[in-house]
């Protein structure tokens, strides 16, 4: 008993937080040769921990405690359906066991939805502490910035590259292993700290530097999955910030430091050529092409300008959004039409760096195009319950071997690097529906209270909404996506006090004992 109540005092949830928060990111075993299972088994290890401590707490105190009331949010009952629809997905598939565990490469099975949705729960359900949790995470992503950019140019403090060779090198980065699964988790921590720094009135220089390292990191990435969400994100912040002259100023200076980040490092490179990575895809645009320059040169001019002309900025700010929202416009309807022209009107003309984002044929996105294609028109072939259900979840692999077995490139998927696409063969039209609308609630909720959420709570939103742009070319996985799940969480106690407080669902309500205080 008095083993129990030291650990409620400390804070199960709390402890959580800083389980998935700090020590997730950097728990490794035999570095890069397994560290997608030795973070799932933290992981795994973790959650059922907490949870179980969580529930014989709550057995403890259900006889001393008054009574309570707890609420059954409509996300709960999403997330509820999600789980659902997966199961479903389990019976139908030709591998259950794989559909219920995962694959030995991935482990994105049902039991890792499962999880999921109790470190939700555990979030979700624990004290309100939306600003600490957000600050443990930025201290720790930091932290792995810092990590990627010593790794790029050849600084190895732990190890991790001593047997890998110089191809192998390039995919992998700090302790989050490959660079998408490290985009991905810049993707959810870079618009919190750029999001606070635009609207906080305090600690302005911590979430600058939170960012810069941010930055920093995402131009050593070289992974275009991680421009895709952070480019997004840079458009919309520059749009809503028009809003008010510090924040718009704010945000100027924010791509202003990407810009130089981008600098700093493409001059570190040219000093010691041999200690660096070379600079791929999107980075390289960023640091070596002249455009970038240009870019640099003219934002650092615009920022000067706005502090000096600082009025007549402010004067200006609604014709200023309005133009912005026009270019947005035009830049999207020029780039449709450039990628309509070179796609499918004339395929042979030579478009240079461009063609791998411009021209739609089987190497687009490194063969995503291919692996996309493929799958769905095997899910056409589906019959009507797996067209509903789906193969099993993280049953990709099984799924190019059944129907593209004679194809050896083919057969080496074993995700849809798609996170729709792979819902949607793996678990159905059900499970993708169930997954969208999870979203679909939570941002309805979120724009309901809008105006009583605190900033971290919007903060943690903008990296959800990031995660899932990037998610259109990237994979699910136990390094990055539980985390998804935890500010899923965050935001939701939140929202979930609000309703409390105006009553929004009486049916849901249900009586019960009183919850443990986690």
């Amino acid at each position: 008993m008095k083993v129990l109540r030291s650990i409620r005092q400390i804070g199960l949830s709390d402890l959580y937080v800083f389980c998935m928060f700090c020590l997730f990111l950097f728990v490794f075993d035999n570095y890069y040769y397994n560290i997608t299972d030795t973070k799932y088994c933290f992981f795994v290890i973790s959650t059922c921990l907490i949870a179980v401590l969580i529930v014989v707490l709550k057995v403890i105190q259900r006889k001393t405690q008054r009574k309570s009331y707890c609420f059954l949010t409509k996300i709960d009952l999403c997330l509820g359906l999600w789980l659902v629809a997966q199961i479903l997905s389990v019976l139908f598939s030709s591998n259950r066991m794989q559909a219920l565990l995962g694959s030995s490469q991935r482990h994105t099975g049902v039991i890792f939805s499962l999880l999921c949705v109790i470190g939700y729960l555990i979030i979700s359900r624990g004290k309100k502490k939306t600003k600490k949790a957000v600050e443990i995470f930025l201290i720790s992503t930091t932290l792995l910035h810092l990590l990627a950019v010593a790794n790029f140019f050849s600084v190895d403090p732990f190890g991790f590259f001593t047997h890998l060779s110089d191809y192998q090198s390039a995919f992998f980065i700090s302790t989050s292993g490959n660079i998408n699964f490290y985009a991905s988790i810049i993707c959810l921590s870079l618009p919190i700290s750029c999001y606070l720094f635009i609207t906080s009135n305090t600690d302005h220089n911590w979430y600058f530097l939170s960012a810069a390292c941010g930055f920093f990191g995402l131009c050593v990435s070289n992974s275009d999955s991680g421009y895709l969400g952070i480019g997004c994100m840079f458009l919309f912040l520059l749009w809503y910030s028009c809003r008010d002259i510090v924040c718009f100023r704010r945000c100027i200076l924010l791509i202003f430091a990407l810009l130089t980040a981008a600098k700093i490092l493409y001059v570190f490179s040219l000093l010691d050529p041999t200690a660096s990575r070379r600079y791929l895809t999107l980075s390289a645009l960023l640091t070596e092409s002249p455009i970038s320059w240009g870019l640099w040169f003219i934002t650092g001019l615009l920022f000067s300008s706005m502090i000096r002309f600082e009025k007549a900025f402010a004067a200006r700010l609604t014709s200023i959004r309005k133009c912005i929202l026009f270019l947005y416009i035009v830049i999207f309807f020029l780039i449709v039409c450039a990628f309509i022209y070179f796609s499918f009107i004339n395929k042979d003309v030579n478009i240079g760096f461009f063609s791998s984002y411009l021209r739609w044929n089987d190497s687009w996105g490194t063969g995503r195009a291919n692996a996309w294609s493929h799958l769905l028109s095997a899910y056409q072939t589906f019959p009507v319950h797996q067209k509903l259900f789906g193969y099993g979840a993280d049953t990709t692999r099984l799924i190019m071997m059944d129907h593209y077995a004679a194809d050896s490139y083919l057969i080496q998927f074993d995700n849809a690097h798609n996170e729709y696409i792979q819902y949607l063969v793996t678990t159905g039209i059900i499970g993708l529906c169930t997954y969208l609308a999870i979203w679909f609630v939570f941002f309805r909720q979120l724009f309901k209270h809008r105006r009583q959420c605190s900033i971290y709570s919007k903060a943690c939103a903008a990296a959800v909404i990031v995660y899932l742009i990037q998610a259109v070319v990237n994979i699910n996985q136990p390094i990055s996506t539980p985390l998804l799940f935890l500010l899923l969480g965050l935001v939701q106690g939140d929202l979930k006090q609000l309703d409390e407080e105006l009553h929004v669902f009486p049916a849901l309500r249900k009586e019960t004992q009183g919850e443990p205080d986690i």
